[in-house]
Protein backbone atom coordinates (compact mmCIF):
# COMPACT_ATOMS: atom_id res chain seq x y z
CA UNK A 1 0.00 0.00 0.00
CA UNK A 2 1.11 3.57 -0.75
CA UNK A 3 2.75 5.23 2.32
CA UNK A 4 0.68 8.39 1.79
CA UNK A 5 -3.12 8.26 1.68
CA UNK A 6 -6.20 9.91 3.17
CA UNK A 7 -6.56 8.28 6.58
CA UNK A 8 -9.85 6.43 7.21
CA UNK A 9 -10.81 4.04 10.00
CA UNK A 10 -11.42 1.05 7.68
CA UNK A 11 -8.15 1.50 5.85
CA UNK A 12 -6.15 1.85 9.07
CA UNK A 13 -7.74 -1.25 10.61
CA UNK A 14 -6.87 -3.24 7.46
CA UNK A 15 -3.18 -2.41 7.69
CA UNK A 16 -0.99 -5.36 8.75
CA UNK A 17 2.28 -5.08 10.71
CA UNK A 18 5.58 -5.56 8.88
CA UNK A 19 8.94 -6.93 10.00
CA UNK A 20 9.89 -3.48 11.25
CA UNK A 21 8.05 -0.27 12.20
CA UNK A 22 6.22 1.37 9.32
CA UNK A 23 5.01 4.99 9.01
CA UNK A 24 2.13 6.29 6.88
CA UNK A 25 1.33 9.94 6.07
CA UNK A 26 -2.08 11.59 6.01
CA UNK A 27 -2.96 13.44 2.79
CA UNK A 28 -5.48 15.65 4.60
CA UNK A 29 -3.26 17.06 7.40
CA UNK A 30 0.37 17.55 6.45
CA UNK A 31 2.70 16.28 9.19
CA UNK A 32 0.23 13.83 10.71
CA UNK A 33 1.57 10.27 10.68
CA UNK A 34 0.41 6.78 11.60
CA UNK A 35 3.01 4.46 13.10
CA UNK A 36 2.61 0.68 13.13
CA UNK A 37 5.12 -1.40 15.10
CA UNK A 38 6.08 -4.98 14.16
CA UNK A 39 3.79 -6.17 17.00
CA UNK A 40 0.79 -4.39 15.41
CA UNK A 41 0.61 -1.39 17.78
CA UNK A 42 -0.89 1.61 15.92
CA UNK A 43 -0.57 5.23 17.02
CA UNK A 44 -0.91 8.78 15.66
CA UNK A 45 1.82 11.43 15.85
CA UNK A 46 2.60 14.87 14.45
CA UNK A 47 6.02 15.53 12.86
CA UNK A 48 7.31 19.02 12.04
CA UNK A 49 10.39 21.16 11.60
CA UNK A 50 11.17 23.94 14.09
CA UNK A 51 14.26 26.13 13.87
CA UNK A 52 16.06 23.65 11.63
CA UNK A 53 15.29 20.58 13.76
CA UNK A 54 12.88 17.72 13.07
CA UNK A 55 10.53 17.13 16.00
CA UNK A 56 7.69 14.74 16.74
CA UNK A 57 4.79 14.63 19.22
CA UNK A 58 2.77 11.50 19.98
CA UNK A 59 -0.98 12.20 19.70
CA UNK A 60 -2.43 8.91 20.94
CA UNK A 61 -3.17 5.24 20.25
CA UNK A 62 -5.46 4.43 17.32
CA UNK A 63 -7.78 2.39 19.58
CA UNK A 64 -7.96 5.19 22.22
CA UNK A 65 -8.64 8.26 20.11
CA UNK A 66 -10.99 8.93 17.21
CA UNK A 67 -9.46 9.86 13.87
CA UNK A 68 -11.26 13.23 13.81
CA UNK A 69 -9.92 14.12 17.27
CA UNK A 70 -6.39 13.13 16.27
CA UNK A 71 -6.60 15.35 13.18
CA UNK A 72 -7.88 18.28 15.29
CA UNK A 73 -4.91 17.93 17.66
CA UNK A 74 -2.49 17.73 14.72
CA UNK A 75 -4.00 20.90 13.24
CA UNK A 76 -3.63 22.68 16.60
CA UNK A 77 0.08 21.79 16.70
CA UNK A 78 0.47 22.86 13.07
CA UNK A 79 -1.07 26.27 13.82
CA UNK A 80 1.29 26.79 16.76
CA UNK A 81 4.29 26.11 14.54
CA UNK A 82 2.97 28.66 12.02
CA UNK A 83 2.69 31.21 14.85
CA UNK A 84 6.32 30.60 15.85
CA UNK A 85 5.61 28.45 18.91
CA UNK A 86 7.17 25.04 19.50
CA UNK A 87 4.30 22.80 20.71
CA UNK A 88 6.69 20.12 22.04
CA UNK A 89 8.47 22.71 24.19
CA UNK A 90 5.10 23.86 25.57
CA UNK A 91 4.22 20.30 26.55
CA UNK A 92 7.57 19.77 28.26
CA UNK A 93 7.18 22.98 30.25
CA UNK A 94 3.73 21.91 31.46
CA UNK A 95 5.19 18.61 32.62
CA UNK A 96 7.67 20.51 34.77
CA UNK A 97 4.75 22.12 36.65
CA UNK A 98 3.03 19.69 39.02
CA UNK A 99 -0.63 18.94 38.33
CA UNK A 100 -1.56 19.37 41.99
CA UNK A 101 -0.13 21.74 44.57
CA UNK A 102 -1.12 22.78 48.06
CA UNK A 103 -2.27 26.27 49.00
CA UNK A 104 1.05 26.85 50.79
CA UNK A 105 2.97 25.91 47.63
CA UNK A 106 0.85 28.35 45.65
CA UNK A 107 1.66 31.20 48.06
CA UNK A 108 5.38 30.44 47.77
CA UNK A 109 5.16 30.47 43.96
CA UNK A 110 3.16 33.73 44.02
CA UNK A 111 5.67 35.35 46.39
CA UNK A 112 8.52 34.36 44.11
CA UNK A 113 6.97 35.48 40.81
CA UNK A 114 4.25 38.13 41.23
CA UNK A 115 4.67 39.66 44.69
CA UNK A 116 8.01 41.40 43.88
CA UNK A 117 6.17 43.46 41.23
CA UNK A 118 4.04 45.15 43.95
CA UNK A 119 4.99 48.05 46.19
CA UNK A 120 6.84 47.20 49.39
CA UNK A 121 3.90 48.10 51.63
CA UNK A 122 1.60 45.82 49.62
CA UNK A 123 4.14 43.00 49.79
CA UNK A 124 4.37 43.28 53.58
CA UNK A 125 0.62 43.33 54.07
CA UNK A 126 0.12 40.36 51.74
CA UNK A 127 2.68 38.25 53.62
CA UNK A 128 1.18 39.16 56.99
CA UNK A 129 -2.42 38.58 55.90
CA UNK A 130 -1.83 35.21 54.24
CA UNK A 131 0.60 33.81 56.82
CA UNK A 132 -1.42 34.80 59.89
CA UNK A 133 -5.03 34.64 58.64
CA UNK A 134 -5.13 31.92 55.97
CA UNK A 135 -2.17 29.49 56.02
CA UNK A 136 -3.01 28.02 59.46
CA UNK A 137 -6.34 26.78 58.02
CA UNK A 138 -5.71 26.16 54.30
CA UNK A 139 -1.94 25.75 54.02
CA UNK A 140 -1.86 21.94 53.66
CA UNK A 141 -5.00 21.69 51.54
CA UNK A 142 -4.83 20.61 47.90
CA UNK A 143 -5.56 23.75 45.86
CA UNK A 144 -8.18 22.06 43.66
CA UNK A 145 -10.12 20.91 46.73
CA UNK A 146 -10.57 24.40 48.21
CA UNK A 147 -14.17 25.56 47.72
CA UNK A 148 -16.03 28.82 48.24
CA UNK A 149 -17.32 27.35 51.53
CA UNK A 150 -13.72 26.99 52.76
CA UNK A 151 -13.01 30.61 51.83
CA UNK A 152 -16.15 31.82 53.61
CA UNK A 153 -15.15 29.97 56.79
CA UNK A 154 -11.75 31.66 56.82
CA UNK A 155 -13.25 35.11 56.18
CA UNK A 156 -16.05 34.65 58.73
CA UNK A 157 -13.45 33.77 61.33
CA UNK A 158 -11.78 37.15 60.72
CA UNK A 159 -14.96 39.22 60.35
CA UNK A 160 -17.05 37.69 63.13
CA UNK A 161 -14.75 36.05 65.67
CA UNK A 162 -12.04 38.74 65.38
CA UNK A 163 -14.62 41.51 64.78
CA UNK A 164 -12.52 42.84 61.90
CA UNK A 165 -14.70 43.16 58.81
CA UNK A 166 -12.37 45.54 56.97
CA UNK A 167 -9.49 43.12 57.49
CA UNK A 168 -11.68 40.25 56.24
CA UNK A 169 -12.46 42.21 53.08
CA UNK A 170 -8.81 42.95 52.45
CA UNK A 171 -7.81 39.31 53.02
CA UNK A 172 -10.57 38.37 50.56
CA UNK A 173 -9.00 40.71 48.00
CA UNK A 174 -5.57 39.08 48.48
CA UNK A 175 -7.09 35.59 48.13
CA UNK A 176 -8.84 36.64 44.94
CA UNK A 177 -5.51 37.75 43.45
CA UNK A 178 -3.89 34.47 44.53
CA UNK A 179 -6.52 32.28 42.86
CA UNK A 180 -6.48 34.39 39.69
CA UNK A 181 -2.73 33.76 39.61
CA UNK A 182 -3.43 30.02 40.05
CA UNK A 183 -5.95 30.12 37.17
CA UNK A 184 -3.40 31.75 34.87
CA UNK A 185 -1.14 28.75 35.47
CA UNK A 186 -3.91 26.15 35.10
CA UNK A 187 -3.73 24.96 38.72
CA UNK A 188 -7.47 25.62 39.07
CA UNK A 189 -10.26 26.17 36.54
CA UNK A 190 -12.37 28.54 38.65
CA UNK A 191 -11.73 31.11 41.38
CA UNK A 192 -13.64 30.09 44.56
CA UNK A 193 -13.33 33.62 45.96
CA UNK A 194 -15.53 34.98 43.16
CA UNK A 195 -18.54 33.28 44.77
CA UNK A 196 -18.08 35.05 48.12
CA UNK A 197 -19.37 38.43 49.29
CA UNK A 198 -17.73 41.32 51.08
CA UNK A 199 -18.73 42.45 54.59
CA UNK A 200 -20.75 45.64 54.71
CA UNK A 201 -19.99 46.70 58.27
CA UNK A 202 -23.47 48.05 58.99
CA UNK A 203 -22.41 51.65 59.65
CA UNK A 204 -24.80 54.58 59.51
CA UNK A 205 -23.16 56.83 56.89
CA UNK A 206 -23.97 59.97 58.86
CA UNK A 207 -21.91 58.57 61.77
CA UNK A 208 -19.24 56.72 59.82
CA UNK A 209 -15.59 57.22 60.62
CA UNK A 210 -12.67 54.85 60.13
CA UNK A 211 -11.00 52.69 62.76
CA UNK A 212 -7.22 52.61 63.14
CA UNK A 213 -7.01 49.32 61.22
CA UNK A 214 -9.13 50.80 58.41
CA UNK A 215 -7.02 53.97 58.31
CA UNK A 216 -3.87 51.90 57.97
CA UNK A 217 -5.41 49.80 55.16
CA UNK A 218 -6.65 52.93 53.37
CA UNK A 219 -3.24 54.60 53.63
CA UNK A 220 -1.52 51.49 52.23
CA UNK A 221 -3.97 51.51 49.29
CA UNK A 222 -3.31 55.23 48.75
CA UNK A 223 0.43 54.59 48.55
CA UNK A 224 -0.17 52.22 45.63
CA UNK A 225 -1.78 55.03 43.58
CA UNK A 226 0.10 57.08 40.99
CA UNK A 227 0.89 60.76 41.45
CA UNK A 228 -0.57 63.28 41.84
CA UNK A 229 -3.77 61.54 42.97
CA UNK A 230 -1.78 59.72 45.69
CA UNK A 231 -0.76 63.04 47.27
CA UNK A 232 -4.28 64.43 46.78
CA UNK A 233 -5.69 61.58 48.89
CA UNK A 234 -2.97 62.03 51.52
CA UNK A 235 -3.67 65.76 51.89
CA UNK A 236 -7.38 65.08 52.37
CA UNK A 237 -6.45 62.51 55.04
CA UNK A 238 -4.14 64.97 56.78
CA UNK A 239 -6.36 68.07 56.61
CA UNK A 240 -9.95 66.81 56.47
CA UNK A 241 -10.85 69.46 53.89
CA UNK A 242 -13.56 69.13 51.25
CA UNK A 243 -12.57 67.19 48.13
CA UNK A 244 -13.63 69.93 45.67
CA UNK A 245 -11.66 72.60 47.55
CA UNK A 246 -8.61 70.34 47.75
CA UNK A 247 -8.88 69.50 44.05
CA UNK A 248 -8.51 73.20 43.13
CA UNK A 249 -5.52 73.93 45.38
CA UNK A 250 -3.09 76.32 43.62
CA UNK A 251 0.54 77.12 44.34
CA UNK A 252 -0.43 80.74 45.04
CA UNK A 253 -2.64 79.41 47.86
CA UNK A 254 0.39 77.92 49.68
CA UNK A 255 1.71 80.81 51.78
CA UNK A 256 4.22 81.36 54.56
CA UNK A 257 2.53 83.43 57.25
CA UNK A 258 4.15 85.25 60.16
CA UNK A 259 2.10 87.34 62.56
CA UNK A 260 1.23 87.53 66.26
CA UNK A 261 -1.15 84.55 66.16
CA UNK A 262 0.58 82.12 63.82
CA UNK A 263 3.90 81.54 62.10
CA UNK A 264 4.30 78.81 59.50
CA UNK A 265 3.11 77.45 56.17
CA UNK A 266 -0.59 77.51 55.40
CA UNK A 267 -2.94 76.64 52.58
CA UNK A 268 -5.43 79.50 52.13
CA UNK A 269 -8.66 78.57 50.36
CA UNK A 270 -10.08 81.77 48.79
CA UNK A 271 -13.67 82.57 49.71
CA UNK A 272 -14.97 82.13 46.15
CA UNK A 273 -13.98 78.44 46.39
CA UNK A 274 -14.80 77.84 50.06
CA UNK A 275 -18.26 76.51 50.86
CA UNK A 276 -18.54 78.92 53.79
CA UNK A 277 -18.01 81.92 51.46
CA UNK A 278 -15.00 83.21 53.42
CA UNK A 279 -11.23 82.69 53.23
CA UNK A 280 -10.20 79.54 55.05
CA UNK A 281 -6.68 79.01 56.37
CA UNK A 282 -5.33 75.48 56.90
CA UNK A 283 -2.18 75.37 59.00
CA UNK A 284 0.00 72.70 57.37
CA UNK A 285 1.76 70.01 59.39
CA UNK A 286 5.38 69.08 58.53
CA UNK A 287 4.17 65.93 56.73
CA UNK A 288 1.65 67.90 54.66
CA UNK A 289 4.34 70.46 53.73
CA UNK A 290 6.67 67.66 52.62
CA UNK A 291 3.99 66.04 50.44
CA UNK A 292 3.11 69.36 48.74
CA UNK A 293 6.77 70.32 48.16
CA UNK A 294 7.46 66.98 46.46
CA UNK A 295 4.80 67.83 43.85
CA UNK A 296 6.39 71.12 42.76
CA UNK A 297 8.82 69.67 40.21
CA UNK A 298 6.14 67.46 38.69
CA UNK A 299 3.69 70.37 38.34
CA UNK A 300 6.17 72.55 36.44
CA UNK A 301 4.39 75.70 35.24
CA UNK A 302 0.91 74.37 36.03
CA UNK A 303 -0.73 76.70 38.59
CA UNK A 304 -2.49 73.76 40.28
CA UNK A 305 -0.74 71.70 42.96
CA UNK A 306 -2.43 68.46 41.83
CA UNK A 307 -1.57 69.09 38.21
CA UNK A 308 -3.07 67.26 35.26
CA UNK A 309 -0.63 65.39 33.07
CA UNK A 310 -2.76 66.17 30.02
CA UNK A 311 -2.59 69.97 30.17
CA UNK A 312 -0.43 72.74 31.66
CA UNK A 313 -3.22 74.75 33.24
CA UNK A 314 -5.77 72.37 34.79
CA UNK A 315 -5.84 70.06 37.84
CA UNK A 316 -6.23 66.29 37.67
CA UNK A 317 -9.57 65.14 36.35
CA UNK A 318 -12.49 64.29 38.61
CA UNK A 319 -12.77 60.92 36.84
CA UNK A 320 -9.20 60.16 37.93
CA UNK A 321 -10.15 60.91 41.54
CA UNK A 322 -13.28 58.77 41.25
CA UNK A 323 -11.28 55.83 39.86
CA UNK A 324 -8.72 56.24 42.63
CA UNK A 325 -11.45 56.16 45.29
CA UNK A 326 -12.76 52.91 43.80
CA UNK A 327 -9.24 51.46 43.82
CA UNK A 328 -8.88 52.37 47.51
CA UNK A 329 -12.23 50.73 48.23
CA UNK A 330 -11.21 47.54 46.41
CA UNK A 331 -7.65 47.27 47.69
CA UNK A 332 -8.14 48.41 51.30
CA UNK A 333 -11.04 46.09 52.05
CA UNK A 334 -13.03 49.10 53.35
CA UNK A 335 -15.95 48.44 51.03
CA UNK A 336 -17.92 51.53 52.07
CA UNK A 337 -14.98 53.92 51.64
CA UNK A 338 -16.02 57.50 50.85
CA UNK A 339 -13.85 60.61 50.76
CA UNK A 340 -16.38 62.56 52.82
CA UNK A 341 -16.07 60.02 55.63
CA UNK A 342 -12.36 60.82 55.80
CA UNK A 343 -13.37 64.40 56.71
CA UNK A 344 -15.48 63.04 59.57
CA UNK A 345 -12.65 60.72 60.57
CA UNK A 346 -10.18 63.62 60.89
CA UNK A 347 -12.65 65.54 63.09
CA UNK A 348 -13.31 62.48 65.27
CA UNK A 349 -9.63 61.77 65.92
CA UNK A 350 -8.92 65.43 66.63
CA UNK A 351 -11.65 65.29 69.28
CA UNK A 352 -10.10 62.11 70.70
CA UNK A 353 -6.81 64.02 70.94
CA UNK A 354 -8.48 66.57 73.26
CA UNK A 355 -9.01 69.25 70.59
CA UNK A 356 -11.83 71.62 71.72
CA UNK A 357 -15.05 71.48 69.67
CA UNK A 358 -14.78 75.12 68.58
CA UNK A 359 -11.29 74.44 67.17
CA UNK A 360 -12.48 71.36 65.27
CA UNK A 361 -15.31 73.47 63.87
CA UNK A 362 -12.78 76.05 62.62
CA UNK A 363 -10.63 73.27 61.12
CA UNK A 364 -13.63 72.08 59.11
CA UNK A 365 -14.63 75.67 58.23
CA UNK A 366 -18.19 75.31 59.44
CA UNK A 367 -20.20 78.53 59.44
CA UNK A 368 -21.55 77.68 62.86
CA UNK A 369 -20.61 74.97 65.28
CA UNK A 370 -18.50 74.23 68.28
CA UNK A 371 -19.65 74.50 71.84
CA UNK A 372 -21.48 77.18 73.73
CA UNK A 373 -24.69 79.08 73.07
CA UNK A 374 -25.69 80.71 69.80
CA UNK A 375 -24.95 84.14 71.31
CA UNK A 376 -21.45 82.98 72.28
CA UNK A 377 -20.80 81.75 68.75
CA UNK A 378 -22.03 85.03 67.24
CA UNK A 379 -19.78 87.21 69.41
CA UNK A 380 -16.74 84.92 69.48
CA UNK A 381 -14.77 86.10 66.43
CA UNK A 382 -11.47 84.53 67.53
CA UNK A 383 -10.09 82.33 64.73
CA UNK A 384 -8.09 79.85 66.89
CA UNK A 385 -5.25 79.86 64.35
CA UNK A 386 -2.54 78.72 66.75
CA UNK A 387 -4.88 76.12 68.26
CA UNK A 388 -5.69 74.84 64.76
CA UNK A 389 -1.98 74.47 64.06
CA UNK A 390 -1.64 72.33 67.18
CA UNK A 391 -4.68 70.25 66.15
CA UNK A 392 -3.30 69.58 62.65
CA UNK A 393 0.09 68.60 64.04
CA UNK A 394 -1.40 66.32 66.70
CA UNK A 395 -3.47 64.53 64.06
CA UNK A 396 -0.45 64.23 61.75
CA UNK A 397 1.63 62.59 64.53
CA UNK A 398 -1.27 60.29 65.40
CA UNK A 399 -1.71 59.30 61.75
CA UNK A 400 2.00 58.48 61.46
CA UNK A 401 1.73 56.31 64.57
CA UNK A 402 -1.27 54.46 63.13
CA UNK A 403 0.28 53.73 59.75
CA UNK A 404 3.65 52.72 61.22
CA UNK A 405 2.16 50.59 64.03
CA UNK A 406 4.38 52.26 66.59
CA UNK A 407 3.39 52.66 70.21
CA UNK A 408 1.59 55.90 70.90
CA UNK A 409 4.09 58.51 71.91
CA UNK A 410 3.45 61.65 73.89
CA UNK A 411 2.08 64.08 71.34
CA UNK A 412 3.89 67.35 71.69
CA UNK A 413 2.21 70.68 71.45
CA UNK A 414 3.64 72.27 68.31
CA UNK A 415 2.88 75.78 67.18
CA UNK A 416 5.76 77.01 64.98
Amino acid sequence: MDKKFKFADKKIRALEPAEKRVEYYDELVTGMILRITKTGHKSFAYRYWFRGKSKQITIGKFDDIKLGEARAIARKYKNKVREGTDPLEEIQKKKEIPDEITFKELTELYEGIHLPTLRESSQEYHKWAISSKVLPYLGKRNLKEISDTDIIRVLDRIAIQDDAQATANKVRSRLHHLFEFAKSRSYVKTNPVSNTSTYKGGYNQSERYYSEDEIKSIWQAIEDLNEPVQSYMKIITLTGQRRTETHKMKWENIQHIKDSEFTGWAWVIPKHLAKSDRDHEIQLSPLAIEIIRDLKERAGTNPFVFASGASDDIPIGLKTIKRAAKTIKDESGVTDFRLHDMRRTVATYMAKLQTPAEVVSKVLNHKTGGSGSLVTRIYNRYEYRRERQVAFNKWSYELERIISEKEAANIKQMGG
